[in-house]
C-alpha cells in the first residue's frame, strides 16, 4: 500500500532510524529473478519512501535482515548459504557501517553458524534480533531446535553487538499450546514485560501466515504464550498466498517509540516473487506497539500516519434520516439486514483515508449488529465488520458476497475476540474509525486499533459505509486523497 521498489520485489522488512530519517531495508529480487542483494529505501516521516538501490550484493542469495547500534556504528545481519550439500540457509553474514549507506563485511565466525550442540548445523541459522539489556545484547535467531517439541528460536549473548557467544534455543513454557518453529521478528521491552514475536504457517488452528506474541520477564526468558491476544497478526487462511501480511518486526521511530512493519503480497503481477507467487509485494504502513491495561500487545494507528492525508474529497455526516437508500445501492444484494450508504464512487490511484466517528445500536434484529465498510467491484463486493458487544465475545470478520442478487456468502477471514485485532464497539457508544484504502488494499482501525489489513475485491469500484442489522447515528466521516 504505500511502498514498492522500482525495479523488482521487496521481501521481510525492517526499518531503522538515523539523522532524522527512516532507513528501510529488504531482501530484493529483481524481476529477472536475481535476488542476491539488500535493498534500502528512505524516509523523513516513514511514510512517504524514496528508493536508494541495492547497498550490498552477496555471492550468495540474501534472507531478512536486522539492523542495530553498537555505539557508533551499525551492524546488519542477514540469513545466506554456506554452500555445503544439503544445507539450506544456513549461514548469518554480519556487516558493519556508519552511515547505514555502505557497508563492510565482517568475517569473524562467531555466531556465523548453527551450533550443533543444541541446533540442527543443516537447517535456518537465518536473521537474527537484537535487543540491548543491562549491558548485554541478546540476538533472537531464526533456527531448528535439536531437541523435539523445543522452540526453534535460537539464542546468542555478546559484550559488544559484534562478537557472539551462542546460547540454547530460547525456552518458552507452551501450556496447552502446540510447540511450533517460528521465523523471529523481534523481542522488545514495552512496560515492565519483554515481548517476543513470531511468525508461521497454520498454527494453533489458524490455516494462513500469522505473527503470534510471546512475553516474558527478562529477555532470556522463560517466555510464555500470550493467554489473550496470541495471534499479534495475519490471516485465518492462507488464499493462495494472495493478501496474506507477512512477518511483522519491531524497530524504534525517531522518537524511540516501539513500531511494527510488515508487507502484504497483493494485486496480479506478470513475475513471480519470492515465494512464487504471480503478486506485487506492498510495504504497508507501520504501527505504533501499544500494550493495553490487560498486557495484550497491539498494532495501533501510529501518528506519523497522519502525513497520507492530503486533499479533502468530502465529508458527510453519518445519521440514517440523511441517507436514502435506493434500488441502485447493495441493499438489494445484502438482503434485508444490510444496509449500504455509498461514499467513494472513484477511486483514485493515490488511495485514500476515511476518518470519522459513529455511535451504533442495534435495529432489533436477533443477530448483533455490526458496522463496517463494503468495497464493491464488477461482480459482487466483500465487506469488513466488527460487532456491536462486550469484547471477550464478539468477532470481527471479512465476507465475500461473489453474485449480486444472490445470497451467496463466503467468510474470508475471522478476528476472534483472542487474537490482538480490534474485535468490538459498544452498542450506544461513540468510537473513532480509520479506513486506509489503496491498490485494492485495506486497513481498518476502530478507536486507533488496527482490525485487519486485508485485499478488496480486484478493481474496486466503490467504497460504502456498511451496516447489519444496526443504525449508526451522531457522527460524521471525511474522506482525504493519499499524498502517495
Amino acid at each position: 500500500m504505500l511502498y514498492m521498489p522500482r525495479d523488482g520485489h521487496l521481501w521481510d522488512t525492517s526499518i531503522i532510524c538515523h539523522k532524522d530519517q527512516y532507513y528501510l531495508f529488504s531482501m530484493f529480487r529483481f524481476f529477472d529473478g536475481d535476488e542476491r542483494h539488500v535493498w534500502c529505501a528512505v524516509s523523513d516521516d516513514g511514510v512517504h519512501f524514496r528508493d536508494v538501490g541495492t547497498v550490498i550484493t552477496d555471492e550468495q542469495p540474501v534472507w531478512k535482515m536486522f539492523v542495530h547500534k553498537c555505539g557508533d556504528i551499525f551492524v546488519m545481519n542477514y540469513g545466506s548459504l554456506s554452500g555445503r550439500p544439503g544445507h539450506g540457509n544456513d549461514t548469518l553474514k554480519f556487516y558493519v557501517s556508519e552511515d547505514l549507506l555502505h557497508w563492510t563485511e565482517l568475517k569473524n565466525e562467531s555466531g556465523r553458524h548453527p551450533d550443533p550442540r543444541w541446533y540442527r548445523d543443516e537447517e535456518r541459522w537465518d536473521h537474527m534480533y537484537t535487543v540491548e539489556y543491562n549491558g548485554k545484547y541478546y540476538g533472537y535467531v531464526v533456527a531448528t531446535a535439536k531437541e523435539p517439541g523445543t522452540c526453534g528460536c535460537g539464542m546468542m549473548e555478546s559484550d559488544d553487538g559484534i562478537h557472539w557467544r551462542t546460547l540454547p534455543p530460547v525456552k518458552i513454557n507452551w501450556g496447552n499450546r502446540e510447540p511450533v518453529n517460528f521465523e523471529v521478528g523481534g523481542c522488545e521491552k514495552i512496560g515492565g514485560k519483554f515481548y517476543l514475536i513470531g511468525g508461521t504457517f497454520c498454527h494453533h488452528g489458524n490455516g494462513g501466515y500469522a505473527v503470534f506474541t510471546f512475553e516474558a520477564d527478562t529477555p532470556l526468558g522463560p517466555f510464555s504464550p500470550l493467554v489473550n491476544g496470541y495471534r499479534l497478526c495475519g490471516s485465518s487462511l492462507a488464499d493462495e498466498h494472495r493478501g496474506v501480511q507477512w512477518l511483522a518486526s519491531f524497530g524504534r521511530d525517531l522518537s524511540g517509540e516501539v513500531i511494527l512493519t510488515n508487507y502484504i503480497t497483493a494485486q496480479h503481477s506478470p513475475v513471480t516473487n519470492f515465494i512464487g507467487t504471480k503478486e506485487n509485494v506492498w510495504l504497508t504502513p507501520i504501527k505504533k506497539a501499544v500494550v493495553d491495561g490487560k498486557g495484550i500487545l497491539r498494532m495501533a494507528w501510529w501518528q506519523n500516519n497522519e502525513c497520507l492525508k492530503g486533499t479533502r474529497i468530502a465529508g458527510r455526516e453519518i445519521r440514517n434520516a440523511l441517507f436514502q437508500v435506493s434500488a441502485d445501492t447493495l441493499t438489494s444484494e445484502i438482503g434485508r439486514s444490510g444496509k449500504t450508504y455509498q461514499l467513494v464512487n472513484s477511486i483514485t490511484e493515490h488511495g485514500m483515508v476515511m476518518e470519522g466517528f459513529a455511535c451504533v445500536t442495534s435495529d432489533g434484529h436477533f443477530n448483533p449488529a455490526k458496522f463496517g465498510f463494503a468495497f464493491q467491484a464488477k461482480d459482487g463486493f466483500r465487506t469488513i465488520t466488527v460487532q456491536a458487544g462486550n469484547p471477550d465475545y464478539t468477532h470481527a470478520e471479512i465476507v465475500d458476497y461473489q453474485k449480486p442478487g444472490q445470497l451467496q456468502r463466503r467468510v474470508v477471514d475471522v478476528i476472534e475476540p483472542t487474537t490482538a485485532g480490534k474485535t468490538n464497539i459498544i452498542p450506544g457508544k461513540q468510537f473513532s474509525f480509520r479506513l486506509l484504502f489503496r491498490k485494492d488494499i485495506f486497513e481498518l482501525y476502530v478507536d486507533d486499533i488496527l482490525v485487519q489489513t486485508y485485499l478488496s475485491p480486484d478493481q474496486t469500484r466503490a467504497i460504502c459505509l456498511y451496516l447489519e442489522n444496526a443504525n449508526a447515528e451522531n457522527g460524521y466521516v471525511h474522506i482525504y486523497e493519499m499524498t502517495l
